[in-house]
């Protein structure tokens, strides 16, 4: 169902501005009810609900073909807080590229064999784990050492001695 317009989509249509700008002014000064349209970093979309009879019909004519939906959108109301579904926790979008030098915690396999008179020390990179940014408990399955945390800021200060089949991090902050 078609719920959501974009202010190009609106723009030049019976009861409402020509152009683009326009149209946007008049949402704000209204403060209609929008939500940020899909795939876009900056364009809304706002709710049918918002507009009058003769806007939603020509909306209607223009987008919609199911007849069923017609009666749906002809007679919509404003979404309430029930109908909305459950908010995102989260607040922003970070780059990998932006964090990986501290949250990017490579995994190798240490091999070390001594014989007579030799010793052979070889490191294999085989993953590299990533770590959400926060404040993590590292804890080892050695009761020998003692859990510790990490963050951001001291993630890349320790290394894991000895057999460690899966440290466990469990963020704590």
């Amino acid at each position: 169902m078609r719920e959501w317009s974009l202010v190009a989509e609106l723009a030049g249509l019976d009861g409402m501005a020509n152009g683009v700008a326009g149209v946007s002014q008049k949402t704000k000064r209204k403060n209609w009810l929008r939500r940020l349209a899909p795939g876009a970093s900056s364009a809304f979309g706002y709710h049918i609900s918002n507009f009058h009879a003769e806007v939603k019909k020509q909306l209607i004519e223009r987008y919609v073909r199911d007849p069923g939906e017609v009666k749906a959108l002809v007679s919509m109301k404003a979404p309430t807080k029930n109908d909305a579904p459950e908010p995102s926790n989260v607040s922003k979008i970070v780059p990998l590229a932006k964090v990986r030098d501290w949250c990017e915690l490579p995994v190798f396999d240490v091999c070390v064999v001594a014989g007579v008179s030799s010793l052979v020390r070889r490191e294999f990179l085989i993953d590299k784990l990533i770590i959400p940014q926060g404040i993590y408990l590292v804890i080892s399955d050695n009761p020998t050492y003692e859990s510790f945390e990490i963050n951001h800021k001291n993630g890349r200060n320790f290394k894991i001695i000895g057999k460690a089949i899966a440290p466990v991090f469990k963020k704590i902050f």
